[in-house]
């Protein structure tokens, strides 16, 4: 087995991923980069966060706050080879002066059972603040529903863009 890169860590301790973004079921980088590493997903949900979406990127972050995020458990059944290939897309080296997101292990709860377990969930390691562009605070937690709306709301704005002007009387 090769050595990962050098701007990767080794993964760490092998627990679950906590998903809430592009990594969804669904999303751009479930296929592309997840989808294969897969031995089992289910919803769940992370306490004392804050989710935002940075609208240029197209993607959502986590930081600290006082609500819910709403998200996926994903069980690895190659957490080892998975793990640094997520590191690369989510831009963690270890430092914490250079990574976009860092690896922490948080508490991750099922909604349906309540039943808590450790999970790597890569938070954002940068200030709100330093984004440029606008930055929506995603209040119900759910990047999933979030994006269905805005889907349907620039389909909504694309519609009257195109109405046709009234006839001149």
């Amino acid at each position: 087995m090769s050595a990962p890169a050098p701007h990767v860590l080794p993964p760490d301790e092998e627990l679950p991923l906590f998903v809430y973004g592009t990594l969804m079921t669904g999303f751009r980088n479930y296929e592309k980069l997840l989808a294969a590493y897969i031995k089992e997903t289910r919803p769940a949900y992370i306490e004392d966060v804050s989710l935002w979406h940075i609208k240029e990127a197209g993607y959502p972050v986590i930081v600290a706050g006082t609500g819910i995020v709403k998200g996926e458990l994903v069980i690895l059944k190659d957490f080892a080879a998975a793990m640094p290939e997520l590191d690369r897309l989510e831009g963690y080296t270890g430092d914490p002066h250079e990574s976009t997101y860092v690896r922490l292990i948080k508490l991750v709860a099922d909604p349906e059972t309540g039943e808590e377990t450790d999970a790597h969930v890569y938070w954002y390691n940068r200030s709100l603040a330093e984004i440029s562009g606008p930055v929506v605070e995603i209040r119900g937690g759910d990047w999933r529903v979030f994006m269905d709306e805005e889907t349907l709301h620039e389909g909504m704005q694309v519609l009257r863009d195109q109405e046709p002007e009234p006839a001149g009387e």
